[in-house]
């Protein structure tokens, strides 16, 4: 079922559509492209004194969400023309959109916008993410994250040379012991072949998983992968655009070890809980990852996370990725991130 609140929307209030361009403090790389900036769509509910009643925010990432900006506005539009959207079952929705009503909704119903899903929350420990970049620069970068206090770092590969990869996070482990976690997110970087002699030579690193070492659809191979693989296998572009009718069966074929759920990419907060039921019925292990929300995506998706007793590192930004972010409550303190009673929420326009 979709989050949704049956009650009267109050006469006068309106909803707003503001598109934004998010702007990375420095380009950033991945195996399939480099970013320099990401368009995102604001849904702001204003009372009649022009306040922000709710907010939320919708924004595909192109080449990897299965919905288009174009897709995206129609279905908005479509989804808006009825007077009692606010009651309208979410499940039909685009994950992209599926996610921001889900949110927009929680944040109405909140004593606060900017409290959707809770109102007291924990803090939760989060891996430090090192993007792509040349060897020695992703080197310093994940020094730089432990010597911060992160215990678990997580680094994307696959588009460089492998022996450069390799040889980095050897460095790595010899320089910080085996007291870190190493992660890996290969993107779909790898054939299924390249990907089974990649992490034999990998394995005796310490490496605790491998995010998407294969492209998805490839149910198979991947499932070959998760069976004899000497690094376990965890799920993310996998889950894009999975039907809710063949979840326990992707799950069931291939058997993998983890999934890494992102909610604006997966189906939502309530097809994610979804899959986190299905995986702990099935004893697949999960942390949740944000997929560049600026911090009213992330401030939402850690509230959601608090009703969960997550022990893993989660996989949830610092707010440190643009130069024009929201100014929000959220802070890092060491890897860990959480709430400070000393920082208001400012919008940055």
């Amino acid at each position: 079922m979709g989050y949704k609140e049956h009650f009267h929307f109050p006469k006068g209030w309106k909803i707003v559509l503001k598109n934004f361009n998010l702007e990375f403090v420095k380009p950033s790389r991945t195996s399939r492209e480099v970013l320099t900036n990401r368009q995102v769509l604001y849904l702001t509910i204003l009372a009649e004194d022009g306040s922000i009643a709710a907010i939320s925010e919708c924004a595909p990432i192109p080449g990897l969400s299965v919905e288009s900006w174009m897709e995206v506005n129609q279905e908005l539009d479509s989804f808006f023309q009825n007077e009692d959207w606010y009651l309208a079952d979410t499940n039909a929705l685009s994950s992209c959109v599926r996610f921001a009503i889900e949110s927009l909704l929680a944040s109405l119903k909140a004593q606060n916008p900017y409290t959707p899903f809770c109102l007291n929350t924990l803090p939760i420990c989060i891996n430090g993410l090192v993007w792509m970049n040349q060897v020695q620069a992703m080197f310093n970068e994940a020094i730089a994250k432990w010597e911060s206090g992160f215990k678990c770092i997580k680094f994307k590969v696959g588009a460089l040379a492998f022996d450069d990869e390799r040889e980095m996070l050897k460095d790595f482990r010899s320089r910080v012991g085996r007291e870190v976690t190493i992660r890996l997110d290969a993107n779909g970087a790898w054939t299924e072949e390249e990907a089974s002699e990649k992490l034999k030579q990998l394995q005796f690193l310490g490496i605790h998983s491998i995010e998407q070492p294969i492209k998805k659809g490839n149910w198979e191979a991947m499932a070959r992968l998760a069976q004899i693989s000497p690094i376990p296998i965890a799920l993310d572009e996998e889950l894009i655009g999975c039907p809710f009718n063949e979840m326990e069966y992707l799950l069931d074929v291939i058997k993998p070890q983890f999934l890494v759920l992102k909610p604006s990419l997966h189906g939502g907060f309530s097809q994610c809980d979804d899959w986190i039921r299905k995986a702990e019925e099935r004893q697949i292990g999960w942390w949740v990852t944000s997929a560049l929300e600026s911090n009213i995506g992330l401030n939402a998706i850690f509230r959601w996370l608090q009703k969960y007793p997550v022990s893993l590192p989660q996989g949830l930004g610092t707010g440190g990725l643009y130069t024009n972010n929201w100014k929000s409550s959220l802070k890092i303190d060491g890897d860990h991130i959480m709430e400070s009673q000393s920082q208001n929420w400012q919008a940055p326009w």
